[in-house]
């Protein structure tokens, strides 16, 4: 501790003087009495007030002397050296993603992130000025620069954490780009560094990143896939597939339950190895349409991935027709479906202009297609007639390699094209309304696409000449094209989404806003968009098919885990299920530094030294002891 004033303590030059008014003898007036046997009070006060005798123990005096080595100790402002951002442009970045709700830091990582944020705000100097940014699945800034602690403590105060991954990248390039004309600029990263990997961005010079961690061990055990599959053959039935990770050090047993619409259909024991992940199968003959949900009853530092639901719709029975010269792989992979009825034409028997030839659900097109293609919903198979989501380019390229597929398109869930040989396939130019499935070195090699009409599936080779029919994904693939063209894809099979997804409903004209109730029980009202307004990419759509044209809702408050439920009158409500399904975040694993671009990385720390003084305490407490020594002195005389 150091002296800001050391002359201060010149004050401490009052004490001789007190200790000498102790040891002078009074100025007395003397009164006659008839005895002293009433008053030995004022005897005891006659003989300790001798001049110059040996000074006798006095509370008083003790008190007296501390208040006054109080006051010159205040005098003298002594200081000390505490650590805080001081005399600089501070961006604090408070990390609001899953991981930092773990508990192992009581209350939690993000609530003792909070307590620090605000504790910087309130020790801030006059010369400082802060900016806060919450990052989770969306980086927002909750207060621009501002020196004034009120605000800063309420933005902070402010901020809820989120059930799914923080982008700490764009939440640095952010802080770096809005403080780009400030000098002398930190910014301070309150994380537990759960980011996965390395942050891919390059701190320019002059700003000065540091980094704050939290959080102590890495105790979790999550749900990280959940999916309800239906097995092929008559006996077809419905089994649910969960796949749970133990991210701790030792192993964990715990109890995984099943629901449906909260009832209770199944219970069973999980033996998870440390950093191993397990699959278990319920196949239970309960399980039937609604919103499934697993729980894990696990005592662990994340709560928030311990869970998962998806909404299950029973599949219906479809009619499909075959328009083909004979193909037995696929009239294979129609007659292994026990919920497709499949009937087959050839191409000379089929007219577009039957309405009877209208009427499947869906329509496969092999090797063959009528010149314009019917407003109806289809496959084609090496075939591209006017009206296809692609345009043929009329030249064949050989041997192609399949590079790449999109997993997340309903059609090609669970499919693997990996291993698949092809001795040819059709060049072609995709359509605007239509999105490429498949890719080659030759250009797409599948496609998909819906107008408001139909939709429609490309196929661009002949699968008898491919081994494609002879891996265990082409029955998969034909299931998938056949729900994805009959159905929309919140009345898939199963459906969820990750949190933090933004999604787009159509809903019928003349729909003006719409009730969403929140999984944590809140509800909101929500306006709709016009009906001329495009679906961004980074979107998934989901609502009924059937309304190709309406006003539409885009909703991305869904960093929440849960079932959203969105509501409108004269139309029946929509359920959406969210899950947490991010391995980054559920392996909870504090980091002593925060990883940048290669060759750069944070390290633990670090806030600048500012001067605390500490008069105003000492001058409260000397205060209190004034007050006692007023008390003691009163209760001698009273």
């Amino acid at each position: 501790m150091n002296l800001l004033n050391p002359l201060g303590l010149l004050a401490l030059l009052t004490i001789p003087p007190v200790i000498l008014l102790y040891l002078l003898k009074l100025q007395r007036i003397p009164i006659k009495v008839p005895s002293t046997m009433l008053w030995p009070k004022f005897i005891q006060d006659m003989q300790a007030n001798q001049p110059f005798q040996k000074l006798r123990f006095s509370i008083l005096l003790l008190l007296q002397i501390l208040i006054l080595i109080l006051v010159a100790t205040a005098f003298a402002r002594p200081y000390y050296q505490t650590r805080k951002p001081s005399g600089r442009s501070i961006v604090l970045i408070l990390d609001a993603s899953l991981s930092m709700q773990a508990t192992d830091v009581e209350p939690s990582r993000f609530e003792a992130a909070r307590a620090e944020a605000l504790r910087i705000a309130s020790e801030l100097e006059s010369t400082d000025e802060m900016m806060v940014v919450e990052v989770s699945n969306q980086t927002r800034v909750l207060t621009g620069f501002t020196k004034e602690a009120g605000a800063l403590k309420e933005a902070i105060r402010s901020a809820t954490p989120a059930d799914c991954r923080g982008n700490l990248r764009e939440a640095l390039a952010l802080s770096i780009s809005l403080s780009k004309e400030k000098t002398n600029t930190s910014v301070y990263v309150l994380s537990d560094g759960a980011t996965g990997g390395p942050v891919e961005m390059s701190v320019p010079e002059g700003v000065e990143v540091q980094y704050v961690p939290f959080g102590e061990r890495s105790r979790n055990v999550a749900i990280t896939s959940m999916n309800v599959r239906e097995t092929y053959g008559e006996d077809a039935r419905y089994q649910l597939f969960i796949a749970a990770r133990n991210y701790g050090p030792e192993e964990v047993r715990c109890q995984v339950e099943i629901s449906l619409e909260d009832s209770l259909i199944d219970v069973d024991t999980l033996t998870l190895p440390p950093g191993q992940q397990v699959q278990h199968i319920v196949d239970d003959p309960q399980l039937s349409s609604g919103a499934v949900e697993a729980v894990l009853d696990v005592e662990d530092d994340l709560p928030a991935d311990d869970s998962a639901r998806i909404l299950f719709q029973e599949r219906l029975s479809r009619t499909v027709l075959l328009v083909s010269e004979g193909n037995p792989w696929i009239e294979a992979a129609l007659a292994a479906d026990p919920k497709v009825d499949a009937y087959a034409l050839t191409t000379s028997q089929y007219d577009p202009a039957d309405p009877d030839h209208l009427s499947y659900d869906v329509t496969i097109f092999d090797r063959w297609a009528p010149p314009a293609l019917p407003e109806v919903d289809c496959m084609l198979i090496a075939a591209a007639p006017r009206g296809a989501p692609v345009q043929d380019r009329a030249e064949a390229f050989d041997d192609p390699s399949i590079l790449d597929w999109d997993r997340r398109h309903p059609v090609m869930r669970h499919v693997d094209l990996s291993n698949v040989g092809l001795a040819s396939m059709m060049q072609v130019e995709i359509q605007p309304w239509a999105q490429s499935l498949v890719t080659t070195a030759a250009g797409p090699l599948m496609a998909a696409g819906e107008t408001e009409q139909m939709r429609c599936l490309f196929v661009g080779f002949d699968v008898e000449e491919s081994n494609f029919p002879l891996r265990v994904s082409f029955p998969i693939f034909i299931r998938n094209a056949i729900q994805w063209l009959t159905t929309d894809p919140a009345g898939s099979e199963a459906q969820a989404y990750p949190t933090g997804t933004t999604v787009t409903l159509r809903f019928p004209a003349g729909t003006e806003e719409v009730a969403v109730d929140r999984p944590d029980g809140t509800t909101e009202t929500v306006p709709l968009r016009p009906e001329d307004e495009m679906v961004g990419d980074a979107e998934a759509a989901v609502g009924p098919a059937t309304l190709s044209s309406g006003p539409t809702l885009t909703y991305d408050r869904t960093a929440q885990a849960g079932i959203y439920t969105f509501a409108t009158q004269g139309h029946e409500p929509e359920r959406i299920a969210f899950n947490v399904s991010d391995p980054q975040e559920s392996d909870v694993t504090p980091q002593e530094q925060l990883r940048l671009a290669e060759g750069q990385s944070v390290a633990s720390s670090g806030y600048v030294k500012s001067t605390q003084e500490l008069w105003r305490w000492l001058a409260l407490a000397g205060l209190a002891i004034l007050c006692v020594e007023w008390i003691v002195y009163h209760r001698r005389i009273g």
